[in-house]
C-alpha cells in the first residue's frame, strides 16, 4: 500500500521519503518546514507506515496511538516548548521500543523550542541512539538554531496558490463548491486565510476549526503602519493586537513570518509562508531594508520567548510597538 498516495502535491518530498523508508536509509533527523495544514504530519505518518509491514501497527501510527511514536508540542497555557520536555526525550530515546523496531520523536511547532531546549537536543542529533529518528515540524527552519539545522535534513512542504487551492477544493469538496456559489465573499476569505494550506481549508470546511481574520488582519495592519511610521498610530494599535497569551504568541510568530517572506523575497526567494503571492510581498519589499527586517524578526522572536514569563501582556505589547518604532 502506498501511504503517500493520499497526500496532494509535495511530489519531491514524497519520492525522497518513500525511497528512504523502503530502502532503510532514512536520515536520523528531518526538519519539515511549511505552513500549518500543509501535510507535514501526514508525510511523517506515511514515512513510518512504509517502514513497517504489520497493518495493526500501521493503523496505530495513522491514529497517533503508537507508543513508539512520541509527539512533543507546546504545553497548554505556555508559549514555548521548555527544556524539560527535551530532557525527557533524551531519557526516553535510550529505552527499548515497545511495538516497533525503532523509536520516533516528532516535535511539533519545533520553532517554539526555547534556546535552552534546542541546545539540549543537540547531543541527541549529534549522536542519536541506533534506531531513533527525529522529525522537527516547524513553519520555518530559519527559526531554529544553526547548530540544530546543520544536524538535520531540511524539507519544505509546498505552498499552493489561491488558484491551485481553489481548483483542489472544488474538485474534492462539495462544501467548497457550494460555498463558492452561494457565499463567494466568504469563500474568497477562506482561500486567502488558508495561506495555501489544503489541510487548513478542509478543516474549516468540515467544521473542525474556524478561520479568524484577527491575527492576519492585525499583522497586515501593523505592517502598513510601519511602512509610513507614525508613532502615535503605532502606540494606539496596541488595542488591535490579540490580548491572550496564546494569541499574542501567534501574532508575534506571524509577524516574524511576514517579515521573513519580505526578506527572502529581497534575496530572490520565491517560496512564501505568510503572503499568498509575490505581488503582495513586492508592495512591502520596497519600504523595508534587509537590515531592518532582520533586526525586527529577531525582535519578534525575542518577544515570543519573553511572552511566557510576561506578567502584564498589555505592557509587553506596548514595549513591542515601542521597539518596532526604533
Amino acid at each position: 500500500m502506498d501511504f503517500f498516495a493520499g497526500i496532494y502535491g509535495n511530489d519531491g518530498i514524497k519520492a525522497l521519503l518513500r525511497q528512504a523508508a523502503e530502502a532503510g536509509t532514512l536520515s536520523h533527523a528531518y526538519i519539515i518546514e511549511g505552513a500549518e495544514g500543509s501535510g507535514r504530519r501526514s508525510l511523517v505518518r506515511a514515512t513510518l507506515c512504509t517502514m513497517v509491514e504489520d497493518s495493526d501497527l500501521q493503523d496505530k501510527i495513522l491514529r497517533d496511538i503508537c507508543p513508539d511514536v512520541r509527539y512533543i508540542g507546546v504545553p497548554e497555557g505556555k508559549a514555548q516548548i521548555p527544556v524539560d520536555h527535551v530532557r525527557q526525550i533524551r531519557t526516553e530515546a535510550y529505552l527499548s521500543p515497545n511495538d516497533l523496531d525503532f523509536k520516533v520523536f516528532v516535535i511539533t511547532e519545533a520553532h517554539r523550542m526555547n534556546e535552552a531546549a534546542q541546545n539540549a537536543l543537540l547531543k541527541l542529533l549529534e549522536e542519536p541512539p541506533k534506531g531513533v529518528y527525529f522529525f522537527l515540524i516547524c513553519e520555518s527552519g530559519s527559526r531554529l538554531l544553526p547548530t540544530v539545522t546543520s544536524r538535520a535534513s531540511l524539507l519544505r512542504t509546498e505552498v499552493f496558490s489561491e488558484e491551485a487551492l481553489d481548483a483542489y477544493l472544488c474538485e474534492h469538496s462539495q462544501k467548497a463548491a457550494l460555498m463558492k456559489r452561494q457565499k463567494p465573499e466568504e469563500y474568497a476569505f477562506l482561500l486567502k486565510s488558508s495561506g495555501g494550506s489544503i489541510g487548513k481549508a478542509l478543516s474549516v470546511l468540515n467544521g473542525e476549526s474556524k478561520l479568524s481574520s484577527s491575527v492576519y488582519d492585525s499583522v497586515i495592519g501593523l505592517m502598513n503602519i510601519l511602512r509610513n511610521p507614525d508613532k502615535a498610530a503605532l502606540i494606539l494599535y496596541e488595542g488591535k493586537i490579540p490580548d491572550t497569551r496564546e494569541g499574542y504568541a501567534d501574532f508575534l510568530m506571524q509577524l516574524a513570518t511576514a517579515m521573513r517572506d519580505i526578506l527572502a523575497h529581497k534575496y530572490g526567494a520565491s517560496s512564501l509562508t505568510f503572503f499568498g503571492s509575490t505581488e503582495e510581498v513586492e508592495e512591502y519589499a520596497f519600504d523595508f531594508s534587509a537590515d531592518y527586517l532582520a533586526r525586527k524578526i529577531d525582535l519578534c522572536l525575542k518577544h515570543v520567548e519573553q511572552n511566557e514569563y510576561s506578567i502584564n501582556l498589555r505592557v509587553a505589547r506596548l514595549r513591542l510597538l515601542e521597539e518596532l518604532w526604533r
